[in-house]
């Protein structure tokens, strides 16, 4: 099993060796839009121009001219030519200098298509959409309701239609599987197949069942899964089990709260009888050492005394 943390990065290390992948055709340069297509290993979408340019089409020249970003390269370009992006779904995109300015973002209630080539109005619901782009499709009207991390507005694209993601449980539901192609930090690929389905992804948190096909619960902590979709974790480890997602914090239970105080307790209450039993023999030993010190010097005065009193006895004798 994959967890979704393994999944997110290897995404994001496809997305930055498709960037070194991507065409190489500059601005004004003859393409083909025939040759506009997803990646079958990464189906990511790739074409002859490079990360600043899209190949216009007739299609996108007829969109391009109604598009208020529209530079007049890309309206006055004959289709078959690479031309600059009207639209940007990033932040920061691929293949532009630091100063360089940057296709737009779309605004409310548009979307910009994987090519680049002007936004575009939301797709209503059966209307075809690109590839797992759930963003391209327009919300339900109680989306509030339906929303969750694995959709986008309580909207989702499978097999490139979209689909509200509002079916509850105990009906038919459509579950998509994709192969993905992955790399470790060496490069070396590996496989990986995202699952995702039209069921009720928030409350009461549901997936499509593989065999079944249709809504089931998800599962919580220490129940049997195949899946990490079935997993309100969205981890399911590998003894098949829902478990806690890599990362997580520990939870520290109360009783550990109280066995950790206790144990600080009995170390301090421990440390501080050794200081003052330590104490105890440092002033024994001072009292030691000064009763031998008193004696040594009554010893010294007596035997000079004597020694003082036999002279004495010896002159007057």
């Amino acid at each position: 099993m994959f967890s979704l943390t393994l999944i997110l990065t290897s995404f994001l290390v496809l997305s930055f060796l498709e960037a070194g992948f991507a065409g190489s055709v500059t601005e004004g340069s003859s393409c083909s839009p025939s040759n506009d297509r997803i990646d079958p290993s990464t189906h990511k979408f790739t074409t002859d121009c490079d990360d600043r340019t899209f190949c216009q089409s007739s299609s996108s020249s007829s969109c391009s001219k109604r598009d208020a970003n529209a530079t007049s390269s890309s309206v006055g370009a004959p289709p078959g030519t690479c031309v600059k992006k009207l639209c940007r779904n990033d932040e920061v995109p691929f293949g532009y200098a630091d100063n360089e300015p940057l296709p737009p973002l779309c605004g409310r209630g548009l979307y910009c298509p994987d090519s680049g080539s002007g936004c575009t109005a939301i797709l209503r619901v059966g209307s075809s959409c690109e590839m797992s782009r759930d963003y391209q499709c327009a919300p339900s009207k109680d989306w509030e309701t339906t929303a969750s991390t694995l959709n986008f507005n309580g909207s989702i694209c499978l097999q490139s239609t979209c689909m509200y993601a509002n079916v509850t449980i105990g009906l038919p539901c459509v579950l998509e599987r994709t192969a993905y192609t992955g790399y470790d930090h060496n490069y070396n690929p590996y496989n990986i197949t995202v699952s995702r389905d039209n069921c009720r992804s928030a409350w009461p948190y549901l997936y499509c069942g593989s065999t079944s096909s249709l809504c089931e619960k998800m599962k919580v902590l220490g129940e049997p899964c195949d899946d990490d979709r079935e997993c309100l974790s969205e981890t399911c480890n590998a003894a098949n089990v829902c478990g806690e997602p890599p990362g997580r914090p520990t939870r520290v239970k109360a009783w550990q709260y109280a066995f950790t105080i206790l144990s600080v307790l009995g170390v301090l209450s421990h440390k501080r009888q050794r200081i003052e039993h330590y104490c105890e023999v440092l002033e024994y030993y001072r009292e030691q050492t000064s009763l031998r010190a008193s004696i040594i010097s009554l010893h010294t005065a007596a035997a000079h005394r004597l020694s003082s009193d036999g002279k004495i006895h010896v002159l007057q004798h």
